[in-house]
């Protein structure tokens, strides 16, 4: 029997709360689109196939920032960074491959989170306007 492929199963995107919104010139997804591929053989495979089922991939930039603290493997010692995070943010490479996945099949893909948007310009609608703000209580 053959190996899964991704889309074998549909397509379900997993974007998240705060999905990063391009990818970054290190991203794993743009590297092997330019024949540029610098994971383990087959490692790239097995995240698309993840992708492809909804798993998060975080981008690495929102894995290695502060506030995100490694865990020591029990046996080996080596750290590593936890499975989820608060702060890790999906990978723009990841929807984006996965959002291609889909128009490539023809199926319309399960999607989960937000997807990225540009930031709006003016005023927000959850803030008052500057001048209501400093008016003292009372009048």
């Amino acid at each position: 029997m053959d190996s899964f492929k991704p889309g074998d199963f549909g397509v379900s995107i997993f974007y998240g709360q705060r999905p990063v919104k391009k990818p970054c010139e290190n991203c794993p997804f743009v590297a092997a689109a330019a024949g540029a591929d610098y994971l383990a053989r087959g490692r790239l495979d097995g995240i698309k196939f993840a992708v492809s089922m909804g798993q998060l991939f975080a981008c690495h930039k929102t894995v290695y920032q502060k506030g995100v603290e490694f865990i020591a493997d029990k046996e080996t010692g080596e750290e590593h960074a936890p499975g989820f995070h608060s702060k890790y943010q999906a990978c723009a490479g990841a929807t984006e491959y996965a959002e291609a996945l889909a128009e490539e099949l023809g199926v319309e893909p399960l999607r989960c989170g937000s997807p990225p948007t540009r930031r709006r310009k003016g005023p927000s609608r959850l803030r008052k306007p500057e001048a209501e703000q400093s008016l003292p209580k009372g009048r």
